[in-house]
């Protein structure tokens, strides 16, 4: 993959053939590698499905990226603050 879009295409590809609400995940994208040079974000994987919940994993395994469906049923209230002093 070497576009955002590129990502985003691969796992809504992936949604079309996962039955609705089921999870969809992946590993190994490497932001470095990535025409954007950026991890994708909540809204980039939105594009792709927001009737699965979506997690992918970075390939250092340390980080990961989840849509807003995933979050919602992580108990996310929608709005993260850093922490003070971070």
């Amino acid at each position: 993959m070497e576009t955002i879009a590129d990502l985003v295409a691969a796992l809504r590809a992936k949604a079309a053939q996962t039955p609705k609400g089921e999870w969809i995940t992946g590993r190994g994208y490497d932001d470095t590698l990535l025409r954007e040079i950026r991890h994708p974000t909540r809204a980039d994987l939105d594009q792709a499905s927001t009737d699965h919940p979506i997690w992918i994993a970075h390939s250092s395994g340390h980080l990961g990226v989840a849509n807003s469906r995933a979050l919602a049923l992580a108990g996310s209230p929608g709005t993260l603050r850093s922490p003070k002093g971070a």
